[in-house]
C-alpha cells in the first residue's frame, strides 16, 4: 500500500538525499567522523549561537534554542535527518536514528569555547 499510494515514510519519498543519490548514480555516503555533517546540522539549527542546551536520546537530538524561526527543517532533512519536531518555540527535536550519539559528539566537538550552552 505504501508504494501503491506513494505514502511518504522515513527513508523514501521526498528525501533529498535520495534525489542526490539518483542524480549522481550512487548512494551519498556520510562518514561517521565527518565534521562537515555536523556543520550542516548546526547551520540548519541556526548556528551555535541559536542553541542553548544540547541533549539527545536514543534516536533524537533534543536541543533548546533561542529562535525557532532560524531552524530550517528542509536543510536538516537534506543533511540526513528523518524528520523534525517543534514541541515548543524554544525546543526542537531532530530525528536522526541510532547514530544520534555520534552526531551529537561531532556537533559538540565543533562548539566554540565561548558558546554559552548547557550540555546534558
Amino acid at each position: 500500500m505504501i508504494k501503491k499510494l506513494n505514502i511518504s515514510t522515513p527513508g523514501r519519498g521526498n528525501n533529498l538525499l535520495e534525489d542526490e543519490a539518483s542524480s549522481t548514480g550512487g548512494a551519498v555516503a556520510v562518514a561517521a567522523g565527518s565534521t562537515a555533517r555536523a556543520a550542516k546540522y548546526v547551520k540548519a539549527l541556526g548556528g551555535y549561537e541559536n542553541i542553548t542546551m544540547y541533549s539527545h536520546c536514543a534516536t533524537r537530538l533534543r536541543y533548546d534554542i533561542k529562535d525557532d524561526s532560524k531552524v530550517d527543517d528542509k536543510a536538516l532533512q537534506a543533511a540526513g535527518a528523518f524528520g523534525v519536531a517543534h514541541p515548543s518555540k524554544t525546543h526542537v527535536q531532530v530525528i536522526v536514528g541510532p547514530t544520534v550519539e555520534i552526531l551529537n559528539n561531532e556537533i559538540l566537538a565543533g562548539k566554540p569555547a565561548d558558546a554559552k550552552a548547557t550540555v546534558k
